[in-house]
């Protein structure tokens, strides 16, 4: 089959083009407009952001609870105080050994971090 590539088929291949894009225009605005009438109303919106806010918080905290309450402990059951013992111990020996290395506040004020009559170890003065 042999098209005429005169006037007329040009005309109709513009003319084909056109519709396609008017309707590819058309379905794109009758997308819109469905997604705008399933959209729900700025209450419910609202309502189902603070419900799934509300279930994100109960988790952590859930959570939170059961990690007290079963610790992450490969150790026997028997051991596992022992083992929370020396946790705890370690810990304040490590905030013990930050606090030694703090610069003083002499320090502080030599390297201008601090004014010189700054303290603070003086409480705060209201």
């Amino acid at each position: 089959m042999v098209f005429n590539t005169g006037f007329g088929a040009e005309t109709m291949c513009r003319s084909l083009q056109a519709k396609q894009l008017e309707l590819e225009r058309q379905q794109a605005i009758d997308g819109l407009k469905k997604g705008l009438e399933k959209r729900p109303e700025r209450d419910e919106l609202v309502e189902s952001i603070l419900n799934h806010l509300l279930k994100l918080q109960v988790r952590r905290l859930i959570l939170r609870l059961l990690e007290n309450i079963l610790p992450d402990s490969t150790a026997a059951p028997s051991i596992q105080g022992q083992q929370r013992e020396l946790a705890k111990h370690m810990r304040a020996d490590s905030l013990e050994q930050k606090l030694q290395q703090r610069p003083k506040p002499d320090e502080l004020v030599k390297e201008g971090i601090l004014n010189a009559d700054e303290d603070p170890t003086s409480p705060i003065k209201e």
